[in-house]
């Protein structure tokens, strides 16, 4: 599948048990060279089972492809035609792929803004794309290719990028669960928890260590079902806790009893 292939690296393959998932019993695969990962997950999954498992969400399953169009004259007036022909993108990006159509995806809306950059303005085409249970790139990224022509030939500018964004803002996955204090070691350790969670919101050095270790377990499951564990890295930022961090205190509870 890739280049110049000399050979294969292999990656210790484990079970995480104990998960009570939406009211299911499930094993999960995970895929790391540490130690103690699997085995954490396994020990807070058996914490939580009296307060119901961890539950799950999906806010949906749409993805983004970005075109660059440059060298426009008036990237407003650019911005208004594209607008003007959202419904001939929609017939067109659909056309691009009918069995996604079958299986009620496709295209959903456009988003076109001018970006001011150190280059200079630039018009940023967002094609929003129902991909379903697909990851979706091969899908958006066909569209983005197919309409690029299109874009100038309606603007006069010349297309740049056009590309998928892994920045999957509109197909979040969350989870949640409890943890009673008599399952976890009682109020110093919650109180420890949330000191440590304080800590690396205010300071960046603590930050990077706490997000890799919620990397540990994401990386780990998305490596063992084949999936792009750069893609899921990605949005972590050195300098600001992790999205799922900032869900804990959005969405985990600890109960005081």
């Amino acid at each position: 599948m890739v280049e110049n292939v000399i050979g294969v690296i292999g990656v210790p393959l484990g079970i995480a048990t104990n998960l009570l998932l939406d009211g299911r019993e499930l094993l999960v695969p995970m895929a790391t060279e540490e130690s103690s990962v699997i085995a954490a997950v396994c020990n807070a999954a058996k914490q939580c089972r009296s307060g119901g498992g961890i539950v799950t969400s999906v806010s949906g399953t749409e993805m983004i492809a970005q075109l660059q169009l440059l060298e426009l004259q008036d990237p407003e007036q650019a911005r208004l035609i594209i607008i003007e022909h959202r419904e001939e993108i929609r017939n067109f990006c659909d056309a691009i792929d009918p069995v996604l159509v079958e299986h009620g995806g496709g295209f959903r809306d456009i988003q076109v803004h001018v970006l001011e950059t150190r280059g200079g303005q630039m018009l940023i085409t967002h094609l929003i794309v129902d991909t379903r249970d697909a990851m979706g790139a091969n899908a958006v990224n066909s569209m983005a290719e197919a309409l690029a022509p299109e874009l100038e030939r309606w603007t006069g500018g010349r297309i740049n990028l056009r590309i998928l964004s892994n920045l999957a803002a509109r197909r979040l996955a969350r989870a949640r669960g409890v943890w009673k204090l008599e399952d976890i070691g009682g109020k110093q350790v919650r109180d420890d928890i949330l000191s440590a969670f304080w800590f690396a919101e205010a300071d960046p050095y603590r930050a990077a260590t706490h997000n890799k270790g919620i990397m540990n377990g994401i990386a780990a499951v998305a490596l063992a079902t084949g999936n792009d564990t750069r893609a899921l890295e990605v949005c972590n930022k050195e300098k600001r806790v992790f999205s799922e961090t900032v869900c804990l205190q959005r969405f985990l509870r600890i109960s005081n009893n």
